[in-house]
């Protein structure tokens, strides 16, 4: 494990032990306050314990070399992991919402709302710092599982405030239906995050093409050596797991040795690398055709 893998993998462990907290203050709070929103909250920090424990079994999973029976190794576990983040996000999100619309409808009332105000304030200042955190350290891996992890954690940081501030008018105006009214603007952004963290998993999962600017950076890359072959052609992108898949055909000269074609290649797929880090690329090199061979000829 290199060392950027170790900083991904110590991530997803420091999720687990902020999540456990969450949950207990979340928890402890809620059933003291009977507050909708609180409760709601705490099962949002419970399915994120959960996943977290999954993403963080699934980076050990993922981050395993190429074997026999895996011979383009075990990134896509990342991928199907972030799907089923998704689908555990929307189940939250229904949850929490049935909750409220029980709340609204049989009207109970929030006690002790000083008590919660200070958890939740305490909650939406560390989930801050923990997103910000997890993503940064996401994104500098190309985790796609442990930065969905961020985007969920994230989705604590508005939810907790939105608890809060409703928290706080039912302790100055004395609504209650506030309280169960945050609890569904909680559940419809949950729901939104889920959708991104689902847009992205799908994308993985079907082998979608990197995003342009990523596609972009590969082709500055190319067409800054074009003095040194004739064409590329049928390049290829995808995204698995924590690393960027990067094949193309390349057309060289024909009288171009295969040390200079190799050597050529080699020097095109590291700069490529140090353009779009942890990127597995492969060019295929084909010698021009008699075609091409008179076209250039007669161009010269």
């Amino acid at each position: 494990m290199n060392e950027q893998e170790e900083r991904v993998a110590r991530a997803a462990r420091f999720v687990i032990y902020v999540n456990i907290l969450l949950v207990v203050g979340k928890v402890a709070i809620g059933l003291r306050t009977g507050a909708v929103s609180v409760l709601s909250e705490a099962a949002h920090s419970g399915v994120d314990l959960f996943l977290s424990a999954l993403v963080w079994l699934t980076l050990k999973i993922a981050r395993r070399p190429a074997d026999e029976s895996h011979p383009y190794g075990h990134g896509q576990v990342e991928t199907l992991t972030s799907l089923g983040e998704a689908l555990a996000i929307f189940g939250v999100a229904a949850g929490v919402a049935w909750q409220a619309i029980r709340a609204l409808r049989g009207g109970e009332a929030v006690t002790d709302v000083s008590g919660g105000i200070i958890v939740m304030a305490i909650a939406a200042v560390v989930t801050i710092v923990v997103s910000r955190y997890v993503l940064r350290v996401a994104r500098a891996g190309d985790s796609l599982a442990l930065e969905a992890m961020g985007v969920e954690i994230g989705t604590d940081t508005f939810a907790a405030l939105g608890v809060l501030v409703g928290l706080i008018l039912v302790r100055f105006t004395g609504w209650q239906w506030v309280d169960p009214l945050v609890g569904l603007g909680v559940a419809a952004v949950i729901a939104f995050n889920g959708g991104r963290v689902l847009v992205r998993a799908v994308r993985g999962l079907t082998d979608a093409q990197l995003p342009l600017d990523e596609v972009n950076a590969i082709r500055s890359v190319l067409d800054s050596h074009t003095d040194a072959f004739l064409e590329y052609h049928a390049l290829r992108t995808r995204h698995t797991g924590g690393a960027h898949v990067v094949d193309l055909h390349l057309v060289v000269p024909k009288d171009m040795s295969i040390e200079q074609a190799h050597a050529l290649s080699s020097h095109l797929e590291d700069e490529i690398v140090t353009a779009l880090p942890h990127t597995d690329v492969t060019i295929h090199v084909e010698p021009e055709t008699e075609a091409q061979r008179t076209q250039t000829a007669s161009n010269q």
